[in-house]
């Protein structure tokens, strides 16, 4: 095998060794970049399209941002506000993401107040936990990143000793939500 190999680099020679070398690298390379990337661009062309419809259902139900009276403009935004039903689903979502990070949530304060006269409530959810600093980042990271209707009020870490690992964070969350009528 190594004889006739070397047979055929001897007839290539120099450049067409290089040659084959450079093929074989351009296969590697469309196969590990350009493929997996075709792919991500056809996920997100799909997600667009579906955004697409959302939008356009939206504005047919009286949500059109500039189009309608003032009214319908104000029920369009409180449309796009998240149903108060759907706060479970989003304390398990945070739940999930700090479980998923190695953060210890080892205490959580849930507030819901409503605007008076008004068809909005403000939910706000303070935690407090341990973990070292990068986790902490990344949960944050994660959990903005999943639920882009959530606001982040305000964090804080606190490390008790220069040498301990872990680091005390409380974050506070906040979110607008409508009521059902």
């Amino acid at each position: 095998m190594k004889l006739l190999l070397s047979r055929w680099a001897e007839a290539l020679g120099v450049a067409g060794t290089a040659g084959i070398g450079l093929a074989v690298f351009c296969a590697a390379f469309y196969l590990g970049t350009i493929r997996p990337g075709e792919q991500r661009l056809a996920d997100l062309r799909v997600e667009k399209t579906r955004l697409d419809r959302i939008q356009a259902q939206r504005a047919r139900e009286g949500g059109a941002a500039g189009g309608g009276t003032v009214e319908e403009r104000l029920q369009g935004f409180y449309n796009l506000l998240a149903n108060e039903q759907l706060i479970g689903e989003l304390l398990e979502t945070i739940d999930a993401t700090a479980r998923r990070n190695g953060v210890v949530l080892r205490q959580g304060s849930y507030r819901f107040s409503w605007e008076p006269g008004s068809r909005s409530g403000r939910y706000e959810i303070t935690y407090a936990g341990q973990t070292p600093y990068h986790q902490a980042r990344i949960f944050l990271h994660e959990v903005l990143r999943d639920l882009p209707m959530l606001a982040l009020d305000e964090v804080s870490f606190q490390r008790q000793q220069a040498t301990a690992g872990a680091t005390e964070l409380t974050a506070r969350f906040s979110i607008l939500v409508r009521r059902e009528s």
